[in-house]
């Protein structure tokens, strides 16, 4: 029966070769008794490494021949000895599946900085429209993107009130240029086939149409004001905490980079077939 592997009676042995040999109680650990190691995360989400490697295995207990490149690493976590799969390359960079650009990221942040721009964008202090409309329709698309900071793209979502606001300020926009295009037509000498009553009526159609849209808009941006206002934060801010956001994750992704080229520092342990 294979003994227990427990960092009371492991050992890293090195010959003169300098092959380093994962040892219990003196002699070479095998197959049987790597596999017992409990598979657990070595590197944490943040970045930071749970633990003390110890080496890595040329060996893969999981069948995991197809896999993108890896290494299998012994580490210890207090008394405990464990094992670990490590990618060479962090799922969020290009190589990790042939992409050729960084995972988006797409934190909450980015979400409530969007919400903050449409609102910057209906209230005039933001001339460019934060959000795309769908082909042929006046709804708008609630995703899109940021732009790249700090080397990955970033992405951002807005809320069900945002894009409601969107729709309405298009909306009463195209009934205003309706409005002044009809205010335009009155000065007009009558038409052959048009009387003064009927120019009169389509006007105050298109003033009720107006007044409606203007009164919706007025409604969407009351919601989305509540959203935001609770929040508690000005445009700036959520500038600024969308930055600081890309800024942890741009750290974040370097940690993991780091934890990496540390762990290829390490010696190969050899096992007993």
């Amino acid at each position: 029966m294979a003994k227990q592997l427990t960092v009371h009676n492991a050992t890293i042995n090195t010959a003169a070769v300098e092959v380093k040999t994962l040892s219990i109680s003196g002699k070479q650990v095998t197959l049987a008794v790597f596999r017992q190691l409990r598979d657990e995360q070595l590197i944490a989400d943040d970045g930071t490494v749970n633990g003390q490697p110890w080496g890595f295995v040329n060996y893969h207990p999981d069948k995991c021949d197809g896999a993108r490149a890896h290494k299998h690493y012994v580490w210890q976590r207090g008394d405990e000895l464990l094992r670990s799969r490590v990618y060479d390359v962090p799922d969020f960079d290009p190589q990790a599946d042939r992409r050729r650009l960084p995972t988006d990221f797409r934190p909450d942040e980015a979400d409530r900085f969007l919400d903050g721009l449409v609102r910057e964008w209906i209230n005039g202090a933001v001339e460019e429209a934060p959000l795309t409309r769908e082909k042929y329709h006046s709804r708008h698309i609630g995703e899109r993107s940021l732009g790249h900071m700090f080397g990955f793209r970033v992405m951002a979502f807005a809320s069900d009130a945002a894009v409601e606001a969107a729709d309405k300020k298009l909306q009463a926009d195209q009934q205003r240029a309706g409005l002044a295009e009809k205010l335009r037509k009155a000065s007009e000498p009558l038409g052959r086939f048009e009387t003064a009553e009927s120019r009169e009526s389509e006007l105050s159609r298109q003033r009720e149409s107006a007044a409606k849209a203007d009164s919706e808009l007025a409604a969407a941006l009351a919601n989305l004001d509540a959203e935001l206002d609770a929040w508690g934060m000005t445009y700036d801010m959520l500038k600024d905490e969308l930055t600081a956001a890309a800024k942890a994750e741009s750290d974040r992704r370097q940690r993991h980079r780091d934890a990496r080229t540390e762990l290829n520092k390490l010696p190969q342990l050899f096992i007993a077939v």
